[in-house]
């Protein structure tokens, strides 16, 4: 049959091939294996880059919102003062402003202390 003797012909062609050794297959081994470790880095390096510029986006925005809270605390203290400056007079109403704002970052800040002194208790800790 004319059909086997072309595909006899075509397998013999395929095992006449010359095979790669086994050094030539490890040495291709190893270079697909450089270039697909270098293609990972470069994917995570583009990927860190992504990161780290929307968390520099995010600390702005943080920044900026901390930065007019604290404009707003300072009106509604000086609000404060000048609602009761005329019962008291200025000095002592700077005086109790600043007294009841020192009380509150003391509360503040002790229990911001116990809460990591609780954080950073070890776990067998009684």
């Amino acid at each position: 049959m004319p059909g086997e003797t072309s595909d006899n012909s075509t397998a013999a062609a395929v095992s006449d091939a010359p095979r790669p050794s086994l050094g030539a297959l490890f040495a291709r081994l190893i270079q697909e294996g450089e270039a697909f470790i270098r293609a990972e880095v470069l994917l995570y390096r583009a990927q860190a880059t992504r990161k780290a510029f929307s968390a520099g986006l995010i600390v702005a925005l943080v920044c900026g919102a901390l930065m007019l809270a604290q404009a707003l605390i300072v009106a509604v203290l000086i609000g404060i003062i000048l609602t009761i400056a005329p019962s008291v007079g200025m000095g002592r109403s700077v005086l109790i402003v600043a007294a009841v704002t020192l009380v509150l970052i003391a509360v503040c800040g002790f229990v911001a202390r116990s809460k990591i002194s609780a954080l950073l208790k070890p776990e067998d800790a009684p």
